[in-house]
């Protein structure tokens, strides 16, 4: 086998079922690939504008909405394109948002390096 076949055979996308007591559910958070999390971090960049600000609005949701499957079915709860889930995401507890944001971060290997760099950005 080669190398190409060894890489498109890898299970290198990384999941975890977490228990969320406070919704009486668990879900399922899966990494981003390389392409998904691109194209997350390209819709958090408006291209008309001038100064390269990122739109951090609702990152918390945002993420969570393109990482968080129903563990039974394995579809996504929630629809990243559709504004009103991620409004009504945003809506959920901070603590609990936050704890599932943590992991699905991790999950998809965005590190404190990539925060800095998001930073830099949204203070031009």
């Amino acid at each position: 086998m080669g190398i190409r076949d060894s890489i498109r055979n890898a299970k290198d996308i990384k999941e975890e079922v977490i228990d969320v007591p406070e919704w009486g559910c668990k879900v399922l958070l899966i990494s981003l690939s390389g392409t998904a999390r691109d194209e997350f971090e390209r819709k958090m960049d408006d291209p008309t504008d001038e100064d390269e600000t990122l739109h951090l609005r609702n990152i918390t949701a945002k993420l969570l909405c393109a990482t968080m499957y129903d563990p039974e079915t394995r579809k996504l709860v929630y629809d990243y394109n559709k504004p009103q889930d991620v409004a009504e995401l945003g809506q959920r507890n901070s603590d609990v948002l936050r704890r599932l944001f943590r992991k699905a971060k991790e999950l998809s290997g965005m590190l404190d390096e990539d925060k800095a760099s998001l930073d830099k950005k949204t203070k031009k």
